[in-house]
């Protein structure tokens, strides 16, 4: 596999924990991996919205 496939990989496998709410320490790459940026962005996009994440309403 070659480093675009691992960084879709880790893009999907961090959407799906988004939607699964796990929490964020459960990434499972390590600090100064590319793979470990994408897996937080999938992650925080995908992330479910609560009334306190949306500020002063």
């Amino acid at each position: 596999m070659g480093p675009r496939e691992q960084i879709v990989e880790a893009y999907l496998a961090g959407r799906e924990a988004g939607r699964q709410a796990a929490p964020p320490r459960s990434c499972p790459y390590p600090v100064g991996d590319l793979r470990r940026r994408a897996w937080f962005i999938a992650y925080g996009r995908a992330r479910p919205v609560d009334d306190l994440d949306q500020g002063d309403e």
